[in-house]
């Protein structure tokens, strides 16, 4: 598997990755400059851009930095003079490929969408690059190839990534229910906020226990916010923030089933 060392944002990895495919394919007799990768992450990032997303750029010293990772880790054979011209060296289509099409679990959602479109319209594409007949890749890798490339693939590791997240959100929501519920009861009963807290604090989960633990949390809060926070600032929370969230992701997972 190929890494890219530096520390760029996920959406410069899989564009720069994809530019510098595009630059092999169009340029690989002649090889290719550092402005033509310029110029095809600049046309990827005008396909994705959105007035109320962030815009993607990339600076001439980021690309150079890449180009040069590359050939120091021998993907690309760089041919100095006045102007550097770069050839991809076989082994670096296939690394270059997997970081085009790898999904992370950070992605920016609409990322996705880029890099199933390359598939769905240059699958076949870069399926002949990849396999050229002085390549004699192996039969067992082409089907991995196959399987890199297919867009049916790409959608069900997306989908699987965004289920995994609405369960997560859902059962946060369910649980945090379930303690508004039990505190509510609690004070109904008569219980003051120290025990209610010590109750809920060993009957309900807390994921930055590690940190900070749950009754020492509500003992920074000033008085008057500890109750609602236990009631009816939780409900909010699952209504006005989780809510939205869950039926988000739920809208897009239709969206990647209107793609199969």
């Amino acid at each position: 598997m190929f890494y890219v060392t530096m520390s760029f944002m996920r959406d410069l990895q899989v564009y720069l990755a994809a530019s510098v495919c595009a630059c092999h394919i169009n340029f690989r007799d002649k090889g290719f400059r550092q402005k033509d990768v310029h110029f095809f992450f600049d046309l990827f990032a005008n396909w994705m851009e959105a007035y109320l997303g962030k815009k993607v750029f990339v600076q001439n010293t980021q690309i150079s930095r890449y180009l040069e990772n590359l050939t120091v880790n021998h993907f690309l054979k760089k041919k100095t003079g006045k102007t550097p011209v770069y050839y991809c060296e076989d082994k670096a289509i296939l690394p270059l490929f997997e970081e085009m099409v790898k999904i992370e679990n950070d992605d920016h959602l609409e990322l996705f969408f880029f890099q199933h479109h390359l598939l769905e319209i240059y699958q076949e594409l870069l399926f002949s690059t990849a396999t050229e007949k002085k390549w004699h890749l192996p039969h067992s890798l082409k089907i991995e190839l196959k399987y890199l490339l297919d867009q049916k693939v790409l959608i069900e590791k997306q989908k699987t990534r965004i289920q995994k997240e609405l369960d997560k959100l859902e059962l946060r929501s369910r649980e945090t229910l379930e303690m508004e519920k039990f505190a509510t009861n609690l004070f109904k009963q008569g219980k003051d906020e120290a025990v209610v807290i010590s109750m809920i604090e060993k009957t309900f989960p807390y994921q930055l226990q590690g940190q900070v633990k749950m009754s020492e949390f509500y003992g920074m809060l000033v008085p008057g916010l500890r109750k609602l926070e236990l009631t009816q600032n939780a409900t909010r929370r699952v209504e006005t923030l989780w809510k939205p969230m869950i039926k988000m992701y739920k809208d897009y997972l239709k969206r990647l089933d209107e793609l199969t």
